[in-house]
């Protein structure tokens, strides 16, 4: 094997063939993304999933994949481990063509979101995680992707409201396929982890509290308590850029724990 990871070595016959694929979540295509989406909806072993990964990803022949000895296919699939933490951030889906409707997506680190716009997928998406109801996972796909609209300047979609909400996922319950529902959620939730890493003391868990709680979070009350101030009233603070929130929340924390001390 290659040690780059972006490179398979295969040698066959004193020949060797190199064939060159992703190395991580963001250097995936479109296609892939939505092929490793299938994969994983099949009644397959881990290791399985991802010997096929790289056989598709890597576009190796089928003519060479057939001459591989025992064990081969496992370094191939050993090679393919990165799959299994999921660090997706970019936007991969891009826009989603249904007949003759268009629905787009949100920027990469869903960066072009408000914090009220990342507060009701977030909903749904714990929803989604508590209960296994796919409406729920419906309803955050429809949250995040919607038709042109936008009168700002980095957001083509337009307003996000409740009827629009209700009125695509009833519309995505029939129409949007399995396959990339399940990249819409992988997407979103390869985001929210990243927030996550990015913004650790906004995200930390209050003392004492040693496991995660069933409860469903809510991010109503941290807005309520912002608003009034320099971000305006409560919609004109759920208007916020997410990341701008995120960032003033984190100021406000760090400052509290200095006065604290």
């Amino acid at each position: 094997m290659a040690k780059s990871k972006s490179v398979i070595d295969i040698h066959i016959n004193d020949k060797v063939h190199r064939f060159k694929g992703p190395a991580d979540w963001n250097s995936m295509s479109r296609k892939q993304l939505l092929l490793w989406c299938g994969l994983g909806r099949q009644h397959l072993s881990i290791d399985s999933v991802l010997t096929m990964s790289g056989y598709l990803f890597y576009n190796i022949p089928k003519s060479i994949f057939s001459l591989f000895k025992a064990g081969e296919d496992l370094a191939i699939a050993d090679k393919m481990k990165w799959l299994m933490e999921n660090k997706l951030t970019n936007n991969l889906i891009g826009k989603i063509r249904i007949g003759w409707r268009v629905y787009y997506g949100p920027a990469n680190r869903l960066s072009n979101l408000t914090i009220g716009e990342y507060r009701r997928a977030d909903l749904f998406h714990q929803m989604y995680i508590k209960t296994g109801k796919r409406d729920y996972l419906l309803a955050l796909a429809a949250t995040l992707f919607r038709q042109k609209g936008g009168k700002s300047v980095d957001d083509v979609r337009c307003e996000l409201t409740e009827n629009g909400v209700n009125s695509r996922a009833r519309f995505f319950k029939w129409a949007l396929h399995p396959t990339v529902l399940k990249a819409i959620q992988l997407f979103y939730e390869g985001c929210r982890a990243d927030i996550v890493r990015r913004f650790p003391i906004v995200f930390e868990k209050p003392e004492g509290e040693a496991k995660q709680t069933e409860s469903i979070s809510d991010l109503e009350d941290t807005i309520l308590a912002y608003s009034g101030g320099k971000l305006g009233n409560f919609d004109e603070t759920s208007r916020t850029n997410l990341y701008v929130f995120l960032n003033l929340l984190k100021q406000k924390i760090e400052e509290y724990k200095r006065n604290k001390k």
